[in-house]
């Protein structure tokens, strides 16, 4: 598939009262000025007409679009026939009323009533007051910039500046690089499962997936998971050390999970290993640092250290329960903070005495499908003073409903908490017919087309959002699990159902949707 959406505006036409049509691609943002607000939209599913008019500024006098374009330029155009939105500090009444400008470049409408520049990080246009007195810009004392603008009834009220996207186009670093969970792919291949590239060769997962352009792996590690009857948790601190060691000399990027339990962490089950404390936060807080300390260090020592960690995997209601279960009769916890960050200063410390930088931290919740779920976690975690870098969010349209759910959460994450980048932690979708019921329809084809299908608009809407930079395809080597997932046969069909998804298939030949991952 192409890396990136074709953006092209082919016009602006004045409908009246402040509407007007726009042939822009499903999906793109723009932005809309106006003398009293700024709005950022996405074009809407139905074929380009942008939605919400009803807010803006009823003339069209102050009015113009911002739009960026796949090659990293921006346009603009004015509402009314009347202005033309010009590169350079002169423009001319002209009857078309569009034009494109590079980044850095001024701009000037030709009514004069605005100058203004692209900055040098492409990342907003600021509106000078100069020529209008309608306007009065200001700098925070954090560098940002934002206005206040004069309404038709003479009042002020604030309005933001906000980012242009320059989502589109091979220079933008924001654009979500692909990742892939391999945490089963070494036991896999050990128990004598065969991965083999797209033309049925057989060679090593991590080399297979190397060639076709992912980015990033992605591993779990449990604490003493069961030798046996294992459930699919085979990665001990050994093997963990062993696969991203290979995984960094292969040229990934590595992202580890640290689960901090001997089974499987999720928001149903955060069960405390059963070596450490569930009833002193005093040693379970010192457990925990010791863990994360003799982890990363192992990790050093093997050429395997991480360049991004999660601490606790889809903690939405915390982790080590009982004591750091994130709310106690519906209030917050303060304990799942002290327990979060006690790993945050151990891999803070270790970094620095391992003489290595610093890993991106990631906090990972699963409720991709539910924005107030999301926002009411995040907020108390913010509020607790939990240390991240990066928002990680698990997507599953068996679980979490249609993509346009997911895009909403992470659009609200990148307008509520504009500081942090946002990653899709984890998704997948069948590559044939699932076998357990999901909770929500499913609306792609259980087929190796429908997989590539449901992964490319995953990418493509995740990727309109600035923010938005990580993508891991979850489950990937999640295949012939006869040969290495205990006990088998699963009475409990979870297993095969997982394997219905993976990027590889039953026979360990790598599914098509791998060239979906491999544009980005």
């Amino acid at each position: 598939m192409p890396r990136c959406l074709r953006a092209a505006l082919v016009s602006a036409l004045l409908l009246g009262c402040g509407a007007f049509a726009l042939a822009v691609p499903t999906g793109t943002y723009v932005t809309i000025r106006s003398n009293a607000l700024t709005e950022v939209i996405r074009v809407n599913s139905s074929g380009g007409l942008i939605a919400d008019q009803a807010s803006w500024n009823g003339s069209t006098s102050e009015e113009f679009i911002e739009v960026s374009n796949a090659d990293g330029t921006v346009s603009f155009y004015s509402v009314s026939a009347q202005k033309y939105v010009s590169a350079g500090s002169t423009s001319a009444q002209l009857t078309a009323n569009s034009t494109t400008i590079g980044i850095s470049q001024k701009f000037t409408i030709a009514s004069s009533q605005y100058t203004g520049w692209a900055n040098a990080g492409a990342d907003k246009v600021i509106v000078s007051s100069a020529l209008d007195t309608d306007w009065n810009i200001n700098s925070s004392t954090d560098g940002s910039i934002y206005a206040i603008s004069r309404d038709d009834s003479g009042s002020y009220q604030n309005m933001s500046i906000m980012p242009i996207p320059i989502l589109l186009g091979a220079s933008n670093t924001n654009y979500p690089q692909s990742g892939a969970d391999v945490s089963e792919g070494l036991g896999a291949q050990n128990a004598g499962v065969v991965f083999k590239d797209t033309n049925g060769t057989s060679g090593d997962y991590l080399k297979i997936l190397a060639k076709h352009g992912v980015k990033w792996v992605r591993c779990r590690i449990n604490v003493n998971p069961a030798t046996t009857s294992n459930y699919g948790i085979l990665q001990t601190t050994s093997y963990v050390s062993q696969l991203m060691s290979a995984a960094k000399a292969d040229g990934f990027k590595l992202l580890l999970d640290f689960q901090f339990s001997d089974t499987w962490a999720d928001p149903s089950a955060q069960t405390t290993p059963a070596a450490w404390s569930t009833t002193s936060m005093t040693t379970l807080e010192g457990q925990l640092s010791s863990y994360v300390t003799t982890v990363l260090t192992t990790l050093s020592s093997n050429s395997a250290w991480p360049d991004m960690i999660q601490i606790g995997n889809e903690v939405d209601s915390g982790m080590l329960w009982p004591l750091g279960n994130a709310w106690v009769n519906s209030s917050w916890n303060s304990n799942y903070a002290v327990l979060y960050n006690t790993a945050y200063s151990a891999i803070s410390s270790s970094s620095t005495s391992l003489s290595h930088a610093m890993p991106k931290i990631m906090i990972h919740i699963s409720s991709s499908g539910n924005l107030g779920s999301t926002r009411y976690f995040l907020d108390d975690a913010i509020a607790a003073g939990m240390k991240f870098d990066v928002i990680g969010l698990s997507y599953y349209e068996m679980w979490d409903g249609p993509v346009a759910n997911m895009k909403a959460t992470i659009d609200e994450i990148y307008y509520r908490y504009p500081g942090y980048k946002i990653a899709i932690a984890e998704t997948a979708y069948y590559y044939t017919p699932n076998v357990l019921t999901p909770t929500d329809p499913l609306t792609y084809a259980t087929t190796p087309a429908g997989q590539t299908q449901f992964l490319t608009d995953v990418m493509t809407q995740a990727g309109l959002n600035p923010n938005l930079n990580y993508v891991f395809y979850w489950g990937t080597c999640w295949t012939e699990p006869s040969y290495w997932y205990s006990p088998w046969p699963d009475s409990t069909n979870t297993a095969q159902d997982t394997a219905n998804r993976a990027l590889f298939n039953s026979s360990g030949v790598l599914q098509q949707a791998i060239s979906v991952l491999a544009s980005y």
